[in-house]
């Protein structure tokens, strides 16, 4: 069954936005458009996350365009079984040296593996699908050697399969290697 509520709209949404920026796909010559990260406490609501972004274009001036798709997990609380999430986003970026003000928007799905007949989970929680919407505003700090930290706030809101919304605020702590 599919979740119910405005964010299956953000949902559609946050598709075309990303379908929309990957298309064009700019060529950034001398410039590498990879690089892995380790996260924190990142978009899929995760202790940690491994991720890929892409350069999609280096833009005029200072503007930068890229995509990021991830992959983490974590312990639902009432019985430890895992839950995987699959981070998306598209982000804007702008600055020279080694500091860059960045802005971006997050979707993540997220699939459980909880029995959802046992007792210890609440009836409200009894649900393993459901989509995170992540709007994101921070800062990146590029290294001399390309090595990439960034901080950025974030408000996670979303849903799950069985029609419950939640939402919280989390910080992005993030350690990235271009190549």
């Amino acid at each position: 069954m599919m979740p119910k509520g405005p964010h299956v709209a953000l949902t559609r949404t946050a598709i075309v936005l990303v379908a929309t920026a990957i298309g064009p796909l700019a060529h950034c010559q001398g410039v590498k458009r990879n690089a892995a990260y380790l996260e924190l406490l990142g978009n899929a609501g995760g202790w940690v996350s491994g991720n890929y972004e892409r350069l999609l274009s280096k833009g005029t001036g200072d503007l930068n365009i890229a995509t990021r798709l991830g992959l983490t997990f974590s312990a639902n609380q009432y019985d430890g079984r895992i839950a995987y999430h699959v981070p998306l986003e598209v982000l804007g970026y702008v600055g020279r040296g080694k500091w860059r003000f960045e802005c971006g928007l997050g979707y993540s799905s997220f699939w459980g593996t909880s029995h959802l007949d046992d007792e210890r989970i609440p009836e409200q929680y009894k649900s393993n699908r459901g989509n995170w919407f992540v709007p994101r505003i921070g800062v990146r700090m590029v290294g001399d050697d390309g090595t990439i930290l960034r901080i950025a706030p974030m408000y996670l809101w979303g849903g799950w399969s069985n029609g419950r919304e939640d939402s919280f605020w989390s910080i992005g702590i993030a350690l990235g290697w271009p190549f």
